[in-house]
């Protein structure tokens, strides 16, 4: 293999990282996005909840409730939290090294490549971090609502009996 070549694949594996890098920030925006309309969603069922309590007998059950998803909510946004993201590019201090030493072009390349992989591999963890909450958050809410409504219909039964 001709140097030529070899400087061909580095730069398209520089290419293909930093397009791997633009996705990854997509991927994040969509995550964030789809908590905050969790959030907005779990909020207004929380908001229809507690404001039907009034007409109940059990309004302790509907506003437990409503708090514990409201909580669910609460996580749902601290999943799309501010966090480090990393994105393509550097800026001219990265390359002042590279310069000083007199690197070859070919090394410079490599370098790049191996930042890249590491901003890729942080930015997965952040992603898998952010995730792991956001799940979490998503089946608090749906249990509490399903628990909520249970207690709601046990009672109403019970209720009903006597």
């Amino acid at each position: 293999m001709c140097d030529n070549d070899k400087l061909k694949i580095l730069e398209e594996a520089i290419r293909h990282t930093e397009i791997r890098l633009e996705d990854f920030l997509k991927l994040g925006l969509a995550a964030d996005q789809r908590a905050m309309t969790f959030a907005s969603l779990s909020m207004a069922i929380a908001a229809i909840l507690a404001s039907s309590a009034g007409g109940t007998t059990s309004p302790f059950i509907i506003y437990a409730g409503s708090i514990s998803i409201v909580l669910g909510s609460a996580l749902s946004m601290w999943s799309a939290k501010p966090k480090t993201f990393e994105v393509r590019g550097h800026r001219y201090e990265d390359w002042e090294d590279h310069i000083t030493n007199s690197d070859t072009y070919e090394d410079v390349l490599k370098s790049q490549a191996k930042e890249n992989d590491d901003r890729l591999k942080d930015n997965l963890q952040s992603l898998k971090e952010s995730g792991q909450i956001f799940t979490f958050s998503l089946v608090w809410t749906v249990l509490s609502t399903l628990m909520t409504m249970t207690l709601l219909l046990g009672f109403s039964a019970v209720e009903n009996i006597n």
